[in-house]
């Protein structure tokens, strides 16, 4: 499986740290996961073995190839941060993130810093009122990508580029098949696969309980210019999902299965 710029400061400061320097600075809130995680943090997530500490706090992520191991305090890179992420593969790479906290214990900022040197990659992040993802930018390929949520789901993702283009993808969760919407009990949040968000390597962060909080329900679909993708859920018998197949429906052409992610609790 894979792991793998400057906060806008005018009518709305999308949640970062402040947008004035007349006001306090946040408090960064100690992490947690059991309001992202209604039932508990899932045991394995895709085949990697999820594992928490003695407070409940994920320390491990580990496949078969990579690894993601969590600390928590102070780290001082110029300024300070709250949690260390050291991801490692047994191809030989690896990289340390830092990351910085809001006033919920969600990540505000992070650096990533690559083994044998290179350009550092930063994120920007926000939330809404609800405390979840409705902002992104990473200075990897200088794009913002926003959130709109309706009755806490998210109905549609947009992503800007550096040039002004954008991509639009529409998030539906009741379809002829499914014909009421899904609670999500477990917390499920696959910000690439169901929403089209790239996140890299930050991404894991959210099984740690650090990206905010999940929709309500789960999408059954999502919606782009070129065609759409069909998820297909499994639950057990709790309400929690197992399984996730995810399938393309292009405007041209033939549908195909695209995906399929796996679930332990």
């Amino acid at each position: 499986m894979k792991f793998a710029a400057a906060a806008l400061c005018g009518a709305v400061c999308f949640g970062f740290a402040s947008c004035s320097d007349d006001e306090d600075p946040v408090v960064p809130a100690e992490p947690g996961v059991e309001n992202v995680f209604p039932a508990g943090v899932p045991t394995e997530f895709n085949g990697a073995k999820i594992t928490t500490n003695a407070d409940g706090k994920v320390i491990e992520i580990k496949s078969d190839d990579e690894t993601a191991t969590f600390e928590y305090g102070t780290f001082s890179r110029a300024t300070d941060y709250q949690v260390k992420m050291t991801l490692s593969s047994r191809y030989g790479y690896g990289s340390v993130i830092y990351m910085q906290l809001n006033d919920k214990g969600f990540v505000s900022h992070a650096v990533e810093v690559y083994d044998g040197g290179g350009e550092d990659e930063t994120w920007d992040l926000g939330y809404n009122g609800d405390g979840q993802l409705n902002y992104m930018k990473r200075s990897d390929n200088e794009e913002v990508t926003t959130f709109a949520y309706t009755n806490g789901d998210v109905t549609k993702v947009t992503s800007v580029d550096e040039d002004g283009d954008s991509d639009n993808y529409t998030i539906a969760y009741t379809s002829t098949k499914v014909s009421t919407a899904i609670e999500n009990k477990g917390g499920i949040m696959l910000f690439e696969d169901l929403f089209q968000c790239d996140m890299d390597n930050i991404e894991i962060a959210y099984y740690a309980g650090l990206l905010g909080k999940a929709t309500k329900h789960l999408p059954v679909s999502c919606t782009e210019e070129d065609g759409h993708y069909e998820y297909d859920w499994t639950l057990n018998a709790a309400g929690l999902p197992t399984l996730m197949n995810t399938y393309w429906f292009p405007t041209d052409g033939e549908s195909s299965k695209y995906d399929e992610i796996t679930f332990k609790w």
